[in-house]
């Protein structure tokens, strides 16, 4: 295995092997994962080895799916920084509009792009160039901060940023709401006072309410015009079907579906414009260098065969994903 190779020092031993011992992943705080994940249950054909069924082929029940690479490359690798340079953000958040039909205006909160200062401090390194170098946090903190993150700017329609360093819940109660309702509270009461009289400002209750209110809106507009269509069949299958030829603006692939980009009809149901995200091999330990070169150039060779252009760093060294875009 050559986890540390792939830059992914975060992800400590520890929590490797009691994923790999237990299939058990993302625990954090006080929770405690006792119970098998059963929908992971799947049947492979396989020869019975005794038994009366001995030398019979049937269908056997178990766990069949990844066992090397674990889950927290998902999420427990990466999140957006400050120093993070993203050239393709492929969608944008909607923003909270200034008004919402209540009883006094909200401002809109700034475009929703990386700002947290602190997020950096999730990968810092501690006692480096003494050889018993360690990540102060590890995978599963940086999941659960860019769950937060997801979650809290679907509901807010802001970014997440955190207020302490090192604290991945520090934000938690800081939107552009909450802010402004206690800074005009404030002047509201100092001006009453100066004048003799009480204040008009909603009391805390009335705030909080308006707040829940303003995040529900904010949900719903999230999730307005989004649909999700259950499919079954591959992608030669959407390839085959007219219905589907030119509909995605965007398409992912994974590293276990890249070879799809291959398929002269790849392009087919793609948009003028489309994008096209491509898992890279970075963090397939089972890979050694060579092979993963080799994939990665794969990739590229497919890509320019379908004509389609590299838009991320294209000389960023080992990326974890490749993203191309379709030129009209």
């Amino acid at each position: 295995m050559r986890i540390k190779p792939t830059g992914a020092t975060v992800i400590h031993p520890k929590l490797y092997k009691g994923w790999r011992n237990t299939g058990v992943a993302f625990e954090f705080g006080e929770q405690i994962y006792d119970q098998p994940n059963r929908t992971h249950g799947s049947y492979v054909e396989g020869v019975m080895k005794k038994g009366k069924d001995k030398g019979i082929k049937k269908e056997i029940r178990g766990y069949w799916i990844d066992i090397v690479n674990s889950p927290y490359v998902s999420l427990g690798v990466d999140c957006e920084t400050v120093s993070s340079t993203r050239e393709c953000r492929l969608a944008a958040a909607p923003r909270l509009a200034p008004r919402h039909g209540l009883t006094r205006p909200h401002p809109a909160p700034p475009p929703a792009q990386s700002h947290d200062e602190f997020a950096e401090g999730l990968f810092e390194v501690q006692n480096k160039g003494t050889g018993t170098e360690q990540n102060r946090h590890h995978c599963v903190e940086v999941a659960v901060y860019n769950m937060l993150a997801f979650l809290w700017e679907i509901e807010t329609g802001a970014p997440y940023s955190m207020s302490k360093a090192h604290d991945i819940y520090s934000g938690l109660g800081e939107d552009a709401s909450d802010l402004t309702n206690t800074q005009a509270a404030e002047s509201d009461v100092a001006a009453a006072a100066a004048e003799g009289g009480e204040s008009l400002r909603p009391t805390t209750e009335d705030d909080r309410r308006q707040q829940a209110l303003v995040r529900a809106r904010c949900i719903v507009q999230t999730f307005e015009n989004v649909k999700v269509f259950p499919m079954k069949g591959g992608v030669d299958g959407l390839l085959a079907k007219k219905q589907f030829h030119g509909l995605f603006d965007v398409v992912s692939l994974s590293a276990g579906a890249a070879h799809h980009l291959g398929n002269d009809d790849f392009n087919s149901i793609l948009k003028p414009n489309a994008a096209v995200v491509v898992e890279a091999a970075k963090f397939a330990v089972m890979l050694n260098k060579e092979q993963e070169a080799e994939y990665d150039s794969r990739i590229s060779d497919m890509a320019e065969a379908r004509g389609l252009r590299r838009v991320d760093l294209a000389g960023a060294e080992r990326p974890a994903m490749f993203t191309f875009d379709r030129q009209a």
